[in-house]
């Protein structure tokens, strides 16, 4: 009997392997893709902060041509020019009056270049010094005007400041001052363009933009960056608030009126509010 029992016994050898998880090459794979996300994370994350920077460099390289625009070396020389003529012909009043104009101007300019985004009131207060002493410097040939739209809160909705006037500036120089025999006037106005964005609209009566292009080509080059400098910072600015959509157009009165002259500048730009 213990004879049959030995003889019925079979004895069997086996191992459990391990499951892939708990492998040397799965804790090799899972090293590598761990290594290989924290390059790609480190590389998105670089690709940010220099996207960014060039960002902020770029749009400080605008507003510093902005500024420059502003404080133009011909525009301020004219100023003291008529300063000069103003002591010359003993006119105290008005040589007085000039200076504090220019001094205001001056401090305005300082004051909201160190702003990334100024109100459309101190956008329309600056404009309107700056006009005072271009009426001054061209003789008052031209009239100007400068409104809002009564629903626009002028003290909340924001816009990136010294971008409005580069484009007067080229109104007044190369649309108004070349006029003979007739008054000029400018008119810039602010309203909404539906719930979410603004219009700036910058239109004059002056000789036209097809005509100052055609005076002279260093016209083009002027007028060609001080539209391309406003285009690039809206861009900017659009892109770092990803608050909409916008433009900027420039187009010859004659097109659309045919029996007027002068040119509209039309700046279309997203509403941010403080």
């Amino acid at each position: 009997m213990n004879t049959l029992q030995k003889q019925s016994q079979t004895l069997f050898e086996f191992t459990i392997k391990a499951p892939y998880w708990q492998t040397w090459w799965f804790y090799l794979l899972l090293s590598c893709l761990l290594v290989i996300a924290v390059i790609v994370v480190y590389y998105i994350r670089e690709r940010g902060i220099k996207e960014a920077t060039r960002a902020k460099l770029e749009n400080a390289e605008l507003e510093m041509q902005a500024l420059q625009s502003q404080m133009n070396p011909h525009f301020v020389f004219n100023v003291f020019n008529s300063l000069q003529r103003y002591i010359m012909e003993r006119d105290a009043k008005k040589g007085v009056q000039l200076l504090a104009d220019f001094s205001n101007m001056i401090r305005q300019t300082f004051s909201l270049s160190s702003k990334r985004v100024i109100t459309i009131q101190e956008e329309m207060t600056y404009l309107d010094s700056y006009l005072k002493l271009e009426q001054e410097r061209f003789g008052y040939k031209f009239q100007y005007e400068i409104t809002a739209d009564p629903a626009l809160n002028r003290t909340d909705v924001m816009i990136p400041s010294m971008l409005i006037q580069p484009m007067v500036e080229n109104a007044v120089k190369h649309g108004l001052s070349p006029l003979e025999g007739r008054e000029g006037m400018l008119t810039v106005v602010f309203s909404s363009q539906g719930e979410q964005s603004l219009r700036c609209t910058i239109e004059d009566n002056g000789i036209g933009l097809e005509r100052s292009l055609a005076a002279k080509r260093d016209n083009v080059t002027r007028l060609s960056k001080a539209l391309t400098i406003t285009q690039r910072r809206i861009e900017l600015f659009n892109n770092s608030t990803n608050a909409g959509k916008y433009s900027v157009t420039m187009t010859d009165r004659s097109r659309l009126e045919p029996t007027q002259t002068g040119t509209v500048v039309e700046i279309i730009l997203p509403i941010h509010r403080d």
